[in-house]
């Protein structure tokens, strides 16, 4: 089965296309933009002068689970509804149950997200395409969404900075999905 094209928004999910894993997928997907041109020649460049291959390409640890905190938090802007931090939690708990139980034991093996996947599921098969522990339980996502916002808000409208996500458009009175 073909995979989506790169260009459709569901695509990269929220996410920024320069993540190392993405890019490292749409080159194995044949999908070779001018983006992963830029992204290989750095890397290999890097590996040249005596870098570790994992860390020239940024697919050390620390990007892995970079992609997935990134795609956790974009779970939680798709997820809809005006959810405190406790019920967005359970709700994301719920998502990445339903994804990993549904979805992931056929999409593990894709390269890319797999045309008709919706936002939710297109932002989980990045999360676990990362290769980083996933985060599961409601506790631990209630902890993951404080560490990330540093007890700020999180909403739905924010730009994407070149890191991935980041909290933007922040109101302390605001609701967590607004």
């Amino acid at each position: 089965m073909q995979a989506a094209v790169p260009d459709r928004p569901v695509f990269f999910a929220g996410l920024e296309p320069r993540h190392s894993v993405v890019l490292s997928r749409m080159v194995a997907a044949g999908h070779v933009t001018p983006e992963v041109t830029r992204w290989l020649v750095k890397g290999f460049g890097q590996f040249l002068k005596g870098e570790p291959l994992d860390v020239a390409l940024d697919l050390d640890r620390g990007h892995r689970v970079r992609l997935r905190n990134d795609a956790l938090l974009s779970l939680a802007r798709a997820l809809d509804g005006d959810f405190s931090a406790w019920h967005l939690a359970q709700s994301m708990s719920q998502a990445i149950a339903r994804f990993e139980a549904q979805i992931w034991p056929r999409a593990r093996h894709q390269l890319l997200p797999a045309d008709g996947l919706g936002e939710i599921d297109a932002v989980l098969f990045w999360a676990f395409s990362a290769d980083a522990e996933m985060i599961r339980n409601q506790r631990a996502l209630y902890r993951f969404l404080g560490e990330m916002f540093e007890g700020r808000q999180l909403t739905k409208n924010c730009n994407a900075v070149s890191s991935g996500l980041a909290p933007c458009g922040l109101d302390q009175h605001a609701s967590i999905i607004g």
